[in-house]
């Protein structure tokens, strides 16, 4: 009890066997003093798997870092086989296949991020990220229309705390986009 807490003498407790009081005196009966079994949560299988992938990601961020991008790739592969509805995993292993100069592959993992994100409600800065990484991708190989289609497609899933940077990027394609296209018509006039 709270007062047993605090060393405070209230009484006998309900919870406590009274002596008796008819005259007898019989000594009160002895409380049970062994101390209750730990209560050991049991972890169900899938919450076991979605924290060993948590540690497979980590080391995927590890060997990452280290640009072992094959290792990573498998941590990261290891990572979705054991949660398969976390999108972080897929567009981690984007990040390593745009490293490894490989953007086809990077767009995929990010086409599949967002359809995993998208089926598991997950939060809509981190479908930003993927859109923006496809458009990244674009820009890496000079894809200029495709680039501005998908950080747009970035901005309308973004929250106000990422617009501006994405917007400026957005407005790079369209200033390089309009250069372009004024180079094509000088040369149609010369």
């Amino acid at each position: 009890t709270l007062a047993a807490l605090l060393g405070l003498d209230m009484g006998p407790s309900p919870d406590m066997p009274m002596p008796q009081q008819n005259g007898d005196s019989k000594p009160a009966e002895k409380m049970d003093t062994t101390p209750a079994p730990e209560v050991v949560e049991e972890v169900s299988e899938e919450e076991a798997n979605k924290q060993k992938a948590l540690d497979e990601k980590q080391l995927g961020n590890t060997a990452y870092k280290a640009k072992d991008f094959e290792t990573a790739l498998q941590h990261y592969s290891k990572a979705i086989e054991l949660d398969p509805s976390n999108m972080v995993f897929l567009t981690n292993k984007a990040a390593v296949y745009f490293e490894m100069g490989n953007m086809e592959q990077c767009r995929e993992q990010c086409h599949k991020a967002v359809e995993v994100g998208r089926d598991n409600r997950a939060d809509y800065k981190t479908i930003a990220k993927a859109f923006s990484r496809i458009a990244n991708s674009y820009m890496q190989e000079g894809d200029l229309e495709n680039a501005k289609k998908f950080y747009n497609k970035s901005l309308t899933e973004q929250t106000e705390e990422h617009t501006s940077e994405l917007q400026s990027h957005s407005d790079l394609v369209c200033r390089l986009l309009l250069e372009k296209k004024n180079k094509k018509k000088k040369k149609q006039m010369i």
